[in-house]
């Protein structure tokens, strides 16, 4: 049975900080890698990028504790050291937060990953 996420906006916000955090942190390895191997100028753009993904990552730590799952009170992007739940290892090819927040944004649903209860949003 699907239920409906009460805090919506709060778990989407959270998703899309994971995809800019990811995408900033990719930018600047490539960064990185051109200023290694191409000798180019880039330590204030490699300097910026990885400050921006020091925000993004914050802001995703900050809206990960924001929204919680009604079922079992546990946050469903902050995984810990515990088991998965089985039922949320088949969201996504990521397992664990991360599957939960590629669910969220590519298909606006997910699986809690403490108690495996799915979630429309």
């Amino acid at each position: 049975m699907i239920q409906s996420y009460p805090c919506v906006r709060a778990v989407r916000a959270d998703a899309y900080s994971v995809f800019i955090a990811w995408a900033l942190m990719l930018i600047c390895a490539t960064l990185w890698g051109l200023e290694i191997t191409l000798r180019l100028p880039l330590n204030d753009l490699l300097t910026f990028t990885g400050k921006a993904f020091l925000v993004a990552a914050v802001v995703h730590a900050l809206l990960a504790f924001t929204h919680s799952c009604p079922v079992c009170g546990k946050h469903p992007t902050i995984q810990g050291f515990g088991e998965l739940h089985p039922a949320s290892l088949s969201q996504s090819k990521l397992k664990g937060w991360s599957g939960v927040v590629v669910s969220v944004v590519r298909r606006s649903e997910f699986t809690c990953i403490h108690c495996g209860t799915h979630f429309r949003i």
